[in-house]
């Protein structure tokens, strides 16, 4: 109780600090807690070091593999597309379904129906490696602790799609997509998102937000860490402690080409802050102990350059921003014609950025049962992160491109159309109504303002983690024993969110991952 109280009033701290423009239907980027932002994994690496009755003469090399997967397919697919099934249909079909994706958009038949089945999959390997080294000749209690983590990252988008009708035998009518009858070059809306084909006047394939029919995966150094501790109480009964926390920016850089993309640590964000450790004894008697232990993280992510892809503003799409970067757009040249070239507007809403992140809290709270060198630890361990701030490093053409919706690119006369439809949306709309939704002041032109922020911005998240290790520790160092290995196996199982009417609070359940992972740990203490 007292633990979750702890974390609920650090996450309203954050949440006044916070505010939501509108409810979330989707994301444009998906952007999880970093494999290597863990304080349950530190805290048991600290307590085979920073607790241990040889710390004042030794030092600690410890390295951890530990394997994740992630739970809840359905709850993966709400973040990124806002539901676990996308309708997509032409825009010939009559009684078109209010939230189905306009197929135009994706070079599929105006005939086109067909449904997709989305279960997006999540899996790393950690596996850092970490020093303690003592620093008692400078103060007493001092110690550096580095670790440098390897990390492998998997993702998979799995779309299973049902199509009704491919629509192979419908042409786009003359004028829509060119001044003849265009042939549409998808029949499966996957394949559609994997891209590569132009036709017609769009004459750009997607370049970002594609779809990998593979799994894809990454791997490298992670960000490494960094702390400088100090140990102002040491008593073999009682600890506390603090320390002074740097993290590189050694992982993945996002770059917006493809949906879901894999990232290894923390989106290439440098990190300051710092951290409170403690501990008290609460029984022992000759063979055995039973300790509370606690591990405290404060963090700053200073501003990281990405890119990532951005929808537009509702104002600009209808009412609707969902998805709103694959609609079409017409570019027009610096006289305000058109040029001719229609293309994907996620090509030129794709744009690089500065994201930072005001506060990311990640503390465990952990029971230790000794029984000679025999540990059995079980703990909890929640995180929080602040909403992620982010700023455009490059925008939109002043006055070069504008929604094409269902309007023709070639007018009644054979000349190329200028007119556009500001109030298009990704669900699109019947023939019928051309002549009501075009915009009687075309072209209405998009602009860098036009541009939905938060779209590809995380808001609070917030997870909590139970996790549990059993371990062996060798015996005392000595003269003639310069070498303590230690040994162990553990476990975590992370969750999404909290249980809470606060409707704030409740949004922080659609942003996080919910995963298990094991781990194995070897290491040695020496003198």
């Amino acid at each position: 109780m007292l633990i979750k109280r702890l974390l609920l009033l650090v996450t309203s701290l954050i949440i006044a600090h916070t505010s939501y423009a509108e409810p979330l239907s989707s994301i444009t980027f998906f952007s999880p807690r970093p494999q290597t932002t863990d304080a349950a994994l530190e805290l048991i690496d600290d307590c085979l070091y920073i607790y241990n009755n040889e710390v004042k003469s030794s030092h600690l090399f410890i390295s951890t593999i530990g394997y994740y997967q992630s739970l809840h397919p359905n709850q993966l697919a709400l973040m990124i597309f806002g539901t676990e099934l996308l309708v997509v249909e032409g825009s010939f079909i009559q009684n078109r379904e209010d939230s189905a994706l306009l197929a135009d958009y994706f070079g599929l038949s105006p005939s086109f129906q067909g449904a997709v089945h989305i279960s997006p999959h999540w899996q790393s390997l950690y596996l850092p490696f970490t020093f303690y080294f003592n620093l008692d000749d400078w103060l007493c209690g001092l110690y550096l602790r580095v670790c440098a983590p390897f990390v492998w990252n998997r993702s998979h988008l799995k779309l299973t799609e049902t199509v009704t009708n491919n629509g192979a035998d419908t042409l786009f009518p003359a004028d829509y997509m060119d001044a003849i009858p265009v042939a549409a070059p998808y029949t499966s809306f996957p394949e559609a998102l994997v891209s590569g084909k132009t036709y017609g006047l769009v004459k750009e394939p997607l370049f970002f937000g594609k779809y990998a029919p593979c799994s894809q995966s990454t791997e490298r150094l992670a960000n490494t860490t960094w702390d400088l501790g100090w140990n102002a109480i040491l008593e073999e009964d009682r600890h506390f402690g603090f320390k002074m926390r740097v993290v590189t920016p050694n992982g993945t850089r996002p770059t917006g080409e493809f949906l879901f993309e894999p990232l290894a640590g923390n989106r290439h964000q440098w990190e300051l802050g710092f951290g409170l450790n403690a501990h008290t004894l609460l029984w022992c008697d000759d063979d055995q102990a039973l300790s509370i232990y606690l591990n405290l993280l404060m963090t700053h992510l200073f501003s990281g350059k990405q890119r990532r892809p951005f929808d537009i503003k509702r104002a600009c799409s209808g009412g609707q921003r969902f998805f709103s970067r694959y609609m079409l757009v017409k570019e027009f040249d610096d006289d305000g014609a058109f040029s001719g070239v229609v293309s994907p507007l996620i090509n030129h809403t794709t744009l690089a950025c500065d994201v930072n992140v005001a506060v990311e809290f990640d503390g465990a709270l952990m029971f230790a049962y000794a029984y000679k060198q025999l540990n059995f630890d079980v703990g909890y361990n929640g995180w929080i992160r602040s909403k992620e701030k982010i700023s455009l490093c490059e925008g939109l053409p002043h006055d070069r491109f504008g929604l094409k919706g269902i309007q023709n690119v070639i007018n009644t006369t054979g000349q190329l159309s200028p007119v556009t439809q500001s109030t298009a949306s990704i669900f699109g709309n019947n023939f019928a109504a051309q002549h009501i939704v075009a915009d009687p002041n075309s072209p209405v032109f998009l602009n860098t303002e036009n541009i939905d922020i938060s779209s590809a911005r995380s808001p609070v998240v917030f997870s909590h983690k139970l996790f549990t290790y059993i371990g062996y520790t060798g015996g005392k160092l000595h003269k003639h024993r310069s070498v303590q290995p230690c040994i162990g196996i553990g476990s975590e199982i992370e969750f999404q969110g909290i249980n809470t009417n606060n409707d704030d609070l409740c949004k922080m359940d659609q942003l996080t991952l919910s995963q298990w992972s094991v781990f194995l740990k070897a290491g040695f203490l020496f003198g």
